[in-house]
């Protein structure tokens, strides 16, 4: 579906429905809201009925355009891989594109054989690392933390290719030609929170409005002999 049937259709409910008239930009913004929550919504919040990422083959295959094995990139002498390495690895694949979340890290031992880098909180760092069997160091395979804008891995080995799967923002859509890079099954769900946006939308534009009607009648009755 393009963008353009998009706006017919949000047109078509919104009309149904008596919602009050947006223009092309306000539906644009409307429409690239509810795509990153629609990305945002499989990702564990601790609510209910939030999906996770990978709970299954359905949920990957709504976000699969978004998702990249990006070039290996490598550690410096101090174990430190940059947040702007991985962005620009995932750039040699698409330009412009910027990294929303990382999904999988892993350290190429050799062509064909791969160990998951585990993810370690920054409580957990100096524990794991008075502990032989934990420690990335001693046999308790390499680990990393984040810190600003930097991953922080252990242990340090400059030679070693490190790969990094992300999850990259999706495009800002707009009704001049650039279109969503969602799949097109999505589509109706989209739209659906595109006008829950507005919805939103309508009842705080009404909200505002009694307000000022109340006030206005609260300021009148002041004045009354």
């Amino acid at each position: 579906m393009l963008i353009a049937d998009w706006i017919t259709y949000f047109d078509v409910l919104q009309d149904r429905f008596g919602s009050p008239y947006f223009t092309d930009s306000e539906k644009m913004s409307l429409f690239n809201r509810a795509i990153v929550d629609f990305v945002n919504s499989h990702f564990p919040t601790g609510k209910k009925y939030v999906e996770d990422v990978e709970q299954n083959q359905r949920v990957v295959e709504d976000l699969n355009p978004l998702i990249f094995r990006v070039p290996a990139v490598r550690m410096d002498s101090a174990g430190i891989i940059t947040a702007n390495q991985v962005l620009l690895s995932l750039q040699a694949l698409v330009p412009t594109a910027q990294v929303m979340r990382l999904l999988n890290v892993g350290w190429e031992q050799s062509n064909s054989y791969t160990v998951p880098v585990k993810f370690t909180r920054h409580n957990d760092w100096y524990q794991f690392k008075m502990n032989f069997f934990k420690d990335p160091k001693r046999g308790g395979g390499p680990r990393f933390y984040l810190s600003g804008l930097n991953y922080y891995l252990e242990p340090v080995n400059i030679s070693t290719n490190i790969r990094f799967t992300v999850l990259k923002y999706p495009v800002v859509v707009n009704s001049t030609g650039v279109e969503c890079d969602l799949p097109d099954f999505t589509h109706n769900e989209l739209i659906a929170r595109a006008l829950e946006l507005a919805g939103i939308s309508s009842r705080d534009e009404s909200l505002t409005q009694l307000l000022a009607l109340q006030q206005k009648s609260f300021d009148s009755s002041r004045y009354e002999v």
